[in-house]
């Protein structure tokens, strides 16, 4: 089974972290609410990557148009850096008039297996390329890739 056919499960931002997958590194996947492109948004784009770069625990992230799919280190405590993401960049598209929600206001939370860490990370730099956005990887803006 690769990384990205584990079971997911389903929190809402401020619920507990399960503590079943504390031990495992985790792929979080955040929705948009498709009310806007993410990234047709520049200053919103640019404050969600902020917070992932910032993230010292941040593996690698991709930002779409319709979701942001982030790969997190063990032990992290994924709710705040969901909260993080949802109010930062809800606040910076309130400063451009965008009153409407970014956010569906769940993530999907998927545990990766340590040794499959760089299959992870590869798949969540892939997306823009895998979904005909750009050609290559470099041409994508919205991704970071620490391992």
């Amino acid at each position: 089974m690769s990384v990205l056919e584990a079971q997911p499960t389903l929190f809402l931002p401020g619920a507990q972290h399960r503590t079943a997958c504390a031990a495992h590194p985790v792929h979080a996947v955040l929705f948009a609410t498709g009310l806007i492109e993410l990234t047709e948004c520049e200053p919103v784009a640019h404050a969600v990557m902020a917070v992932a770069s910032k993230e010292l625990d941040t593996l690698a992230c991709c930002l779409m148009p319709d979701r942001f799919e982030w790969l997190l280190a063990s032990g992290v405590k994924l709710v705040p850096g969901v909260d993080r993401v949802m109010d930062l960049s809800a606040c910076v598209a309130g400063r451009l008039g965008i009153l409407e929600p970014l956010w569906s206001g769940g993530c999907i939370e998927v545990p990766v297996e340590p040794d499959r860490l760089r299959e992870a990370a590869r798949a969540i730099q892939e997306l823009p390329v895998r979904e005909g956005l750009v050609e290559k990887i470099p041409n994508w803006p919205y991704q970071l890739r620490r391992i």
